[in-house]
């Protein structure tokens, strides 16, 4: 599978995941995840608050794709999205927060934001752009 088909394989997922029948069992949630239902550790992360924020982190996920194209195949940008993921989910445990959807943890990470500062009231649309960008 060639690295441009997997990102559109990721971002048909991740528009998927926004649906409104669907979000509500993806997103990151503490207190379903503690009566078991641990996907949410990853799939958290590809929820959304809103379209525009699932936009913006599609199109920042497919420049990263396109800068890092040499050394990336499906199988290794997938098993870096799930890893980060995964790390992200477990992160948030051990923070304040009961619910999350992705802002994206990814971010979160790169920009090393603790969890309790980074949440939709404290950020606009400006903001979002900055951070995408770190």
């Amino acid at each position: 599978m060639s690295i441009r088909f997997s990102v559109i394989l990721i971002v048909a997922l991740i528009a998927l995941a926004q649906l409104p029948a669907i979000e509500p069992a993806l997103f990151w949630q503490r207190d379903a995840i503690a009566h078991g239902e641990v996907w949410r550790l990853i799939t958290g992360n590809f929820t959304h608050t809103n379209w525009p924020h699932m936009i913006m982190n599609t199109v920042a996920l497919a420049i990263i794709t396109f800068i890092f194209r040499a050394h990336l195949t499906a199988i290794r940008l997938t098993t870096v999205l799930l890893s980060l993921s995964l790390f992200v989910g477990i992160c948030l445990l051990g923070s304040p927060m009961h619910n999350y959807a992705a802002y994206p943890g990814y971010c979160m990470v790169c920009s090393r934001g603790e969890p309790a500062e980074i949440s939709p009231s404290k950020i606009n649309w400006a903001t979002s752009c900055w951070l995408a960008l770190s």
